[in-house]
């Protein structure tokens, strides 16, 4: 816990209109400070500063915040945190109730820790002059060049050949974009040599102990030498949230001529840094730092599986992009990506290992609340070939129109082709997983899909080999597990539960859908003596604009989602369905006559009771009529 009196002292001295000038262009308007918001996408400035009452303002969004929340919102940094990062800058001691051992203490790890970032971002300075101060393809903007080194880096060529190959070199087109995001996601280059970075930390003041710890050098099996964890690589930066280099991803790149080639023979494609005092890859997430704003401005982050994948997208203009490092999607990576949006999009990649890693996301998503979607790419292709082969607008629309992810997950399960290719238990596991999606769902708009899906499910296996589980019992388990009871007919919805007779009236409903083919046969039934309610306003819209599009706008909403998945996928052919509708008619007149007769009965009881003559007459007669009506 932090003292109220120092948290106090961080609000009252902070320079709020100079903290928000860092990450915001203000213009000054009198008393007050304007510019365009951080949180959300505005043309017209509307967000006010006022330093008098250490207060930010947007007329636009209405956020409000004062300094140590606008470093929240914008860094997605805890309460606490950006509380020590502004007293940091203050120079103001938070920790003073600590004994002066465990200060000295805190103050040795914070030594190595800040030792250990060092070491990154002169690694990081080391990797981007590489590449960037080479020989490199004409047109390079003169920003985005750093000073010369004596020579050219031994296989630097293949570096930039690498990005060439992905469009993603300056030179070959949009070189404001392009450069300016290659230099904001610090990528460069580690040359094809034993200790190159190794010696040159050293001579930087960094000590082997220190760089071994950053998992940039490794002690060598003979003892007393450390040599370079990445060679011959591009290097991407890992950045936290804070703009801190704390590790890093190298690609492999193919074997150049010269340096030591006996070093370029490493197998894995990618090489991460392991983890450290700063580092724990499932607790970040690359390119968070360079998407936060967009991120949360969209309230939306678009979740892909690789390094050039989020490169490859933000040069193309899709800037609210990220991607786990080198891990499946973590519950601590969707808590830090909630601090900046409330919704998601799976873009993985198309394949089974993309598929896998889709499905595996939906507990990370669901322990941090994020309102997930799924993008999926055609087979065999990831974010960065769609956009280098389609451009970049095929990619938004087909993020813009991803299907929610328990949506996605249920027509995974339920996949026509792959369904009936299942073996028969399979197809059964398969629906028993689509119930338990449907029982964990807490979305109502997801619940009420329930039927279509139990529907589609039960037609599907009703097509296969005759099994000891009927389909009525698989609809049971979807509709029962997530209502708490059962229904006697798999044509019933499961949005409403009203008894017995709604459900034969539903049933009913979805073998008309099944036969509108056959209107006037249907009409010809009597339906109109047996539906009331919302059945029957279903009905006459059904009649009134045949099973479309058109009739749903009539359908009442208790019914609009049976009717909608009844008429995508019909369970019935027209003579069943008509049998069934006949059927179902009688039933329910008759059932309407047992209830009349115990309505008259009940009636008559209490004229006994009473010595009530008249009405005694009058429900015998009734009575009899019944009786012979039957």
């Amino acid at each position: 816990m932090i003292r109220q009196d120092i948290i106090d002292d961080v609000r009252s001295r902070t320079d709020i209109v100079a903290l928000v000038s860092e990450s915001v262009r203000l213009v000054r308007r009198g008393n007050t400070w304007k510019g365009c918001c951080p949180f959300h996408k505005e043309k017209t400035p509307s967000f006010n500063v006022n330093p008098v009452k250490g207060l930010a303002h947007c007329f636009g969004c209405k956020e409000s915040c004062d300094a140590i929340g606008f470093v929240e919102k914008t860094q997605g940094l805890s309460f606490v945190e950006a509380v020590t990062m502004l007293a940091e800058r203050l120079g103001i001691t938070i920790e003073e109730t600590r004994s002066p051992q465990e200060r000295r203490e805190a103050a040795a790890a914070k030594d190595q820790q800040n030792a250990v970032y060092r070491a990154n971002e002169l690694a990081a300075l080391w990797f981007e002059t590489n590449l960037w101060s080479a020989t490199i393809p004409a047109g390079i903007p003169s920003e985005f060049r750093l000073p010369k080194l004596a020579a050219q880096p031994v296989g630097v060529e293949n570096a930039w050949l690498e990005l060439d190959k992905r469009g993603l070199a300056p030179a070959s087109g949009e070189h404001t974009l392009i450069g300016s995001t290659l230099r904001a996601f610090r990528v460069g280059y580690a040359p094809p040599f034993w200790d190159h970075l190794a010696r040159h930390l050293v001579q930087a003041g960094i000590s082997p102990n220190v760089a071994e710890q950053a998992g940039l050098v490794a002690p060598s099996q003979t003892g007393g030498r450390h040599y370079d964890r990445f060679r011959n690589r591009l290097m991407f930066a890992v950045i936290d949230v804070q703009g801190r280099v704390v590790g890093f991803s190298g690609r492999m790149l193919p074997a150049p001529q010269g340096g030591d080639l006996a070093a370029c023979k490493e197998p894995a494609k990618y090489v991460n840094t392991p983890e450290s005092r700063v580092y724990t890859k499932g607790q970040q997430l690359f390119g968070l730092y360079q998407a936060r704003n967009a991120v949360r401005r969209a309230d939306q982050a678009a979740l892909v599986e690789g390094n050039f994948d989020v490169v490859s997208l933000h040069a193309r203009g899709i800037d609210n992009v990220v991607a786990p490092l080198g891990t499946a999607f973590t519950q601590e990576q969707a808590s830090l990506l909630k601090r900046f949006c409330t919704h998601v999009t799976l873009a993985f990649d198309g394949d089974t290992a993309g598929r896998k890693a889709t499905i595996a996301s939906r507990e990370a998503c669901a322990s941090a609340a994020l309102s997930a979607r799924v993008a999926s790419l055609p087979q065999g292709k990831d974010p960065d070939a769609f956009v280098r082969e389609l451009g970049a607008e095929p990619f938004q629309r087909l993020l813009d129109g991803a299907p929610g992810l328990v949506e996605w997950l249920i027509n995974d399960a339920l996949d026509v082709a792959s369904f009936h290719r299942a073996p028969l238990q399979e197809q059964l596991d398969r629906v028993r997983n689509v119930a338990e999606l449907l029982v964990k769902e807490n979305d109502p708009e997801m619940r009420q899909l329930a039927e279509v899906y139990a529907n589609r499910a039960a037609a599907r296996l009703g097509l296969t080999a005759s099994t000891s589980v009927t389909v009525d019992q698989l609809r049971r388990i979807i509709v029962g597990k997530r209502r708490g009871a059962t229904t006697t007919n798999r044509d019933a919805p499961a949005t409403v539960k009203r008894g017995p007779e709604w459900a034969i009236q539903c049933a009913m409903l979805g073998a008309v859908i099944d036969g509108i083919s056959h209107a006037d046969e249907l009409l010809a039934l009597g339906l109109e003596d047996v539906l009331d309610g919302d059945v029957a306003l279903a009905f006459v819209a059904l009649m009134q604009h045949g099973a479309c599009h058109g009739a749903l706008a009539d359908v009442p909403p208790s019914l609009r989602e049976f009717v909608a998945g009844r008429m995508v996928e019909p369970v019935h052919e027209v003579d069943e369905a008509l049998e069934i509708v006949r059927a179902n008619v009688a039933k329910l007149r008759s059932m309407h006559t047992l209830s009349r007769r115990d309505d008259l009965l009940a009636q008559l009881d209490a004229a006994v009771a009473s010595g009530d003559d008249k009405t005694m007459m009058r429900v015998m007669k009734e009575l009899d009529a019944l009786g012979r009506r039957t």
